[in-house]
């Protein structure tokens, strides 16, 4: 018994010892337990799992996410950056084209082009006053006292005064006219006639009016046209003293004119016109000052 109780307690021991090296396997989380000692139990558990989804969050936020879960991300990324350009080189053009229009606007302020960009205005109306001298001849009848008519000669010069209005377009222009004269008249019967008649600054006056189209060659300041006057004229002529009458005392003429103006300043010119009165011989002349309203 008393070798017994020795071995037996060899063995209790031996299997003791060989338990006790048996259990050090289970005890490898004795670090956990030291860990949770030191206050990072729980958030070593924690970290594990934690930490690799906060990588995973932080890359695959970026790309692998997008790519490996949703396959469908990938197109909207380029479109995304097939957009974002376009945007940008659209406006950069349209901004380029609006630069011309600041360009035409400024064109349109020069009064130069006013003239002819807005040429909407098809006509320049200018009215005028002028005074002058015109001169023309006539031949009229004198009837003797048997009532034989004798021709005579009259030479009529008379100061005048025009009213005018001009409408001036491009290359060409239209003239009215009204005018006025009051003058003297020189007649007598011509050489061979069987009666002798004359007289001497005979009291003549009368009006007029006429239109007339005019050119504007290249050089703006001349005008060159022709014109048709229409005319009324009364003179008092006296009847012979040995008996008879004066025909044509008073007198409607037409006429036709070739007119030439010459502009020496904006608002002022001269005016010189060579014509006839139908019926009557010889030419008629005007020549006057004319000054812009």
């Amino acid at each position: 018994m008393g070798l017994a109780n020795p071995v037996a307690f060899v063995t209790l021991i031996l299997t003791f010892s060989v338990g006790y090296a048996q259990t050090p396997a289970k005890p490898k989380p004795a670090p956990v337990k030291n860990a949770n000692k030191a206050g990072t139990s729980a958030p070593a558990k924690s970290t594990q799992p934690a930490k690799p989804p906060t990588l995973v969050n932080t890359k695959t936020s970026s790309t692998p996410t997008n790519s490996k879960a949703n396959p469908q991300t990938k197109p909207p990324t380029p479109t995304n950056t097939q957009i974002t350009p376009a945007p940008s080189t659209t406006p950069s053009k349209p901004s380029k084209t609006a630069a011309p229009q600041k360009a035409s606007t400024p064109t349109a302020s020069n009064p130069s082009e006013i003239t002819t960009i807005e040429v909407p205005r098809t006509s320049i109306k200018q009215d005028s006053w002028a005074v002058g001298i015109m001169a023309w001849p006539e031949k009229i009848k004198i009837t003797d006292e048997f009532g034989v008519s004798h021709d005579a000669n009259v030479q009529i010069y008379a100061p005048s005064f025009h009213l005018s209005r001009r409408e001036t377009r491009a290359r060409y222009g239209i003239i009215y006219e009204v005018y006025a004269f009051f003058g003297k008249a020189d007649v007598q019967t011509e050489p061979g006639e069987n009666l002798s008649y004359f007289q001497k600054r005979v009291g003549v006056y009368g009006f007029g009016g006429d239109v007339g189209v005019f050119l504007r060659p290249e050089a703006k300041q001349i005008n060159i046209g022709i014109s048709a006057p229409l005319q009324y004229r009364k003179a008092n002529f006296t009847n012979p003293p040995v008996g008879g009458s004066v025909t044509n005392k008073d007198i409607f003429s037409l006429g036709w004119m070739l007119d030439f103006r010459w502009r020496i300043t904006p608002d002022v010119a001269i005016n010189q016109r060579v014509g006839s009165f139908l019926g009557q011989p010889g030419s008629l002349w005007m020549i006057n000052a004319e000054w812009t309203l």
